[in-house]
């Protein structure tokens, strides 16, 4: 269920760098990076005499990278509450497990016992059949798979390749410092009450938005490892600037706009992406009131978006100074 999340929230959790890299980003054996890191100092939203420090977390990081940041740890010493950024879960338990994994596995598959060589049309399918094998090449399952979740595998194996991946854990390093800081630590969480729902919600999703979904995805991994990798090296080596370069830059909304697009046919999901957006904003600026000093952790992509956080609280009138 956590990975068919993950394939769908494609917009909130980006799995690629997006399309066309800036023409000042190095070739990718010049910006690998290893050792320690800081990552990115962090944006000052303030109201008053009261601030709320916001570390923007990353996608999938350089494997050999260690990353720790003394200002970070200084600001959640100084701090009331953590917030520790916002998560869509399905509600899950003994009774419906089973019968929803079997669900999942019927949903993640083509209908009809279709292909995607039947399903896709041929230069669609060609461009497919390139990537898988460049990334997938033993992979058999991908050709009855649904676009979105074979988007998913491709993403994974695509990154992996690149040298990046996910054991640099920005959440959890910062839940940590808050434990050892005894500073309490707020876990934002939107339950989806009827996952049963949203995979039939899926399964009805129609086919063109899929494959538009799926078409954005092949133009990123087409073109863009390299911006992937300097999307990852600029956050370990705290370059806020190159982030932003990258966000002006690249035709940043070519796939999450499509992808956007494939998951409003689910209202179900997209109700709970709403809620939870709504509900990390709505407590971040409770904390504002209430804390001389917070803490608070959101997405890169949600903070850096033409209408994300930063966006927001500079439209209700906040201070906010960033690096």
């Amino acid at each position: 269920m956590r990975l068919m999340l993950l394939a769908l929230i494609l917009c909130a959790n980006t799995a690629f760098a997006r399309t066309e890299p800036a023409e000042s980003v190095a070739a990718p054996e010049e910006i690998v990076v290893s050792g320690e890191r800081a990552g990115p100092r962090m944006w000052q939203i303030s109201k008053g005499d009261h601030i709320l420090w916001v570390l923007g977390t990353p996608g999938p990081l350089p494997k050999k990278m260690n990353w720790r940041s003394d200002d970070l740890e200084r600001a959640v010493q100084d701090s009331q509450q953590v917030l520790a950024g916002f998560t869509v879960k399905p509600k899950i338990n003994l009774f419906n497990a089973l019968p929803l994994y079997l669900q999942y596995r019927r949903v993640i598959q083509l209908p009809d016992k279709q292909t995607l060589q039947e399903w896709l049309a041929p230069p669609l399918y060609e461009r497919f059949s390139a990537l898988k094998a460049k990334y997938l090449p033993k992979e058999k399952d991908l050709e009855r798979r649904r676009p979105l979740f074979v988007l998913q595998a491709l993403g994974r194996s695509a990154r992996d390749a690149a040298g990046l991946d996910n054991h640099v854990n920005v959440t959890a390093e910062v839940i940590r410092l808050a434990d050892k800081h005894n500073v309490e630590v707020v876990r934002q969480t939107t339950r989806l009450d009827d996952p049963k729902e949203v995979l039939k919600e899926v399964s009805a999703m129609p086919k063109e938005s899929e494959v538009s979904c799926f078409t954005a995805g092949l133009n990123t991994l087409e073109s863009d490892v390299t911006a992937m990798k300097a999307r990852a090296n600029a956050w370990s080596l705290g370059d806020v600037a190159t982030l932003r370069e990258l966000q002006s830059q690249l035709k940043l909304n070519e796939l999450r706009d499509a992808c956007e697009e494939a998951i409003s046919s689910a209202p179900t999901l997209k109700a709970a992406l709403a809620q939870a957006r709504a509900t990390w904003l709505n407590t971040a600026m409770q904390a504002l009131d209430k804390n001389s000093s917070t803490v608070a952790l959101a997405n890169m992509e949600e903070l850096l978006r033409e209408n994300g956080f930063l966006a927001q609280f500079r439209a209700r009138g906040y201070k906010v100074e960033g690096p």
